[in-house]
């Protein structure tokens, strides 16, 4: 009994026991939140990464296309800014529009093939007022095409450029929270500006 009753081979008492099971227990805890939020954060950075490389990659596609058409505009001289643009591509005898549509927030395309006779009479709205909308884009987007004409000189090749701008949700736009936009643009030279010069 006397070996028992030594207090230099006492044992842990349960509040020891019990004070060391918490503090594990607040480090594991603390451990697990840390990690769980920088795979969410982690995640996050991925899906952004490649929205934004989609956007880049569609605005790219849409640039070279842009770059090897005529564009469909009366006014030649001033700078217009507008949601939508039509061309006429003579490499696919396509009439061509693109859209920044602001009621769904998406970037629409829609083409027609049409004959190469008459282009720049036929390549308008009406023509392609039968053929239904395609989403060009996967991703929340707002944005717009601004043409200026660089050369309008009578005589001359006509030629321009085209500023295509889009902001880049990760969300629905009339979600505020945590969905600021991210703006993207190209811009693109025009060789044949003005069709039927």
């Amino acid at each position: 009994m006397k070996y028992l009753r030594n207090k230099k081979f006492r044992g842990i008492t349960l509040i020891e026991v019990l004070l060391g099971v918490f503090v594990f227990t607040t480090i594991v805890v603390a451990t697990s939140a840390i990690f769980s939020s920088s795979f969410d954060v982690k995640k996050s950075t991925q899906n952004a990464q490649q929205r934004y490389s989609l956007v880049f990659g569609t605005l790219d596609e849409m640039g070279k296309f842009l770059s090897t058409s005529t564009l469909m505009m009366s006014d030649t001289t001033s700078i217009s800014a507008d949601q939508t643009i039509t061309v006429y591509s003579y490499s696919t005898n396509e009439c061509v529009q693109y859209n920044f549509d602001s009621a769904t927030s998406k970037l629409r395309t829609r083409r027609k093939l049409i004959g190469p006779t008459t282009p720049y009479t036929d390549c308008n709205d009406a023509y392609l007022g039968a053929v239904s909308w395609q989403d060009a884009l996967d991703t929340y987007v707002k944005g717009g095409f601004t043409v200026r004409a660089v050369n309008t000189n009578s005589g001359e090749e006509h030629s321009g450029m085209i500023l295509i701008y889009a902001d880049v949700y990760a969300k629905d736009p009339t979600v505020t929270v945590d969905n600021a936009p991210v703006t993207v643009q190209t811009v693109v030279s025009l060789r044949d500006y003005l069709p039927g010069t």
